[in-house]
């Protein structure tokens, strides 16, 4: 039968496809390109600023809805953070706004079932070893692509509810180890060591964009729409990727220098 937690999902036997792992490459390929690396900025918060513009730019010639415009907006500004990759990293296992605590945040408010609960916190585990370096790329991506295939099984059964949230993530983990394994996107200073983390910030920041959505809807109506935690998925990987592209990663590090800081956990 179907998980009776996803009722508070409001349009969940509607369509509300959103393709939050090609939304993902769309945006990170246009940041590369976009960011002009001969400039030194003041503070690591300019570089921030001038990747939202990027960002806030490519949103507004899509051809999303001005609804589904302004939901992306609103998570790349909240998701600013992000920016500062050393810094996201950081957050990501401390504080209220960590992943296991956004993750039993949800769970506590019925926005997702026990399933999903479980296997986001097998994902935030991976993501955990993957920033640390203490697990390879191969043993990371087995696990995304296990929970993957788990959860596209598990959705398919009969009078299964739609297991939107942790299939937002999962899209836009296939999507990011895709775009990493290319050589000219390699992340941070091109080493092939930084890619699962690159991953892991990427699906991090998916897990707390959707998550901040679908919490933030429901404290403000006591409903979530599943579209918008689509896009929250979708733009708080985004905020995660741009932060950590080789060209962002070598302006972080000028400007640190610039102001007598040195990130050393990058290196």
């Amino acid at each position: 039968m179907a998980n009776s937690k996803y009722d508070i999902l409001s349009n969940k036997d509607s369509d509300p496809v959103f393709g939050c792992g090609t939304f993902h490459n769309l945006f990170l390929s246009n940041a590369i390109c976009q960011l002009d690396t001969t400039i030194v900025y003041d503070s690591v918060s300019a570089i921030g600023d001038k990747l939202f513009t990027i960002n806030l730019t490519k949103l507004f010639q899509t051809d999303l809805s001005d609804d589904d415009k302004a939901i992306a907006a609103s998570c790349f500004d909240e998701c600013r953070y992000f920016m500062s990759i050393p810094d996201f990293y950081d957050s990501l296992f401390d504080g209220s706004r960590s992943i296991p605590a956004l993750l039993n945040q949800l769970y506590s408010l019925n926005i997702i079932g026990f399933y999903e609960y479980s296997q986001l916190l097998t994902v935030s585990e991976a993501i955990n070893s993957a920033i640390n370096l203490s697990i390879d790329e191969y043993d990371f991506y087995d696990i995304l692509n296990n929970v993957r295939d788990d959860i596209y099984i598990q959705s398919s059964g009969n009078n299964q509810a739609p297991i939107l949230f942790a299939d937002a993530v999962m899209d836009i983990a296939i999507a990011s180890m895709e775009f990493w394994d290319e050589d000219m996107n390699e992340p941070f200073t091109g080493r092939d060591e930084y890619v699962p983390p690159a991953v892991a910030a990427d699906v991090g920041g998916a897990i707390i964009g959707a998550a901040t959505n679908a919490i933030n809807q429901y404290a403000n109506s006591g409903t979530v729409n599943a579209r918008g935690v689509l896009i929250g998925a979708g733009a708080g990987a985004v905020v995660a990727s741009t932060g950590g592209v080789a060209k962002v990663v070598s302006l972080v590090c000028k400007t640190a220098m610039r102001v007598g800081k040195f990130i050393s956990k990058l290196f």
